[in-house]
């Protein structure tokens, strides 16, 4: 049988810099997603400072999520019921006793 890994091993396993895992255990739900593609900290300890993560499991991640919008792509009717509403006019200011502004 397979023992779990835990917080530790996993965070070992995906190379997870040690500031990065105190911040984690602060949190109350940290799992697999939420370390990799969420947060993105898989390799945090060889990519300090990185703005793009390039972890393996995370472009995987990022491509299926990719692919599902891709797969689920609204038709057109779909997609003009999604549009933002007209821009209405500011309201004017009504003053009680005063004029408007």
């Amino acid at each position: 049988m397979i023992e779990p890994l835990g917080f530790d091993g996993l965070c070992d396993l995906l190379n997870v810099n040690p500031v990065h895992r105190s911040e984690l255990r602060r949190r109350t739900r940290v799992g697999l997603v939420e370390i990799v593609f969420i947060e993105g900290l898989e390799d945090s300890a060889e990519h300090q400072g990185d703005d793009w993560k390039e972890g393996p499991l995370f472009n995987a991640c990022y491509h299926a999520m990719i692919e599902l919008f891709r797969e689920r792509r609204p038709s057109p009717a779909q997609a003009t019921s999604c549009s933002l509403p007209a821009k209405r006019p500011a309201p004017r200011l009504r003053v009680v006793g005063g004029k408007a502004g």
